[in-house]
């Protein structure tokens, strides 16, 4: 399974994940790797594209950020958007099984571990427990 933060142009236009010259990148990267698109489940954290393709839009990342549309998720505040995302992940996950999944970006980490900075986990091997993610809820 890869998870993406939210949709980008290309994948708002297609209605595919991972689209572009990004998700060509991927195709490459996964075919080397033995792998193809079709033989994984491909989704994003929040399925409405950020203005300006910033998530900082749908995620406060400092206090004065907060508004009265945000709400707690674990320890950001964060707009409906990305909770209902949030809620579709964890379906996902749960039927899928997947036995691998690939965050890409920091939302994507953070849903999914409920770890913010992802350079500081690239290589990691980290759990994902859909029981945790629901108890947050």
């Amino acid at each position: 399974m890869l998870v993406a933060e939210a949709p980008g142009d290309q994948e708002v236009l297609k209605g595919i994940p991972f689209m572009g010259a990004g998700g060509a990148e991927l195709d490459r990267m996964l075919q080397e790797a033995g792998l193809f698109r079709g033989h994984c489940f491909l989704t994003s954290v929040c399925r409405v594209r950020p203005p300006g393709n910033k998530i900082e839009a749908f995620v406060a990342l400092k206090k004065k950020d907060i508004t009265a549309a945000h709400v707690r998720l674990r320890d950001k505040f964060v707009l409906p958007v990305v909770m209902e995302g949030f809620k579709l992940l964890i379906q996902e996950i749960e039927l899928c099984q997947p036995q691998v999944i690939i965050p890409f970006g920091n939302l994507a980490m953070w849903a999914l571990t409920g770890k913010w900075g992802i350079t500081s986990w690239r290589g990691s091997l980290l759990p994902v427990n859909t029981e945790e993610m629901r108890s947050v809820l």
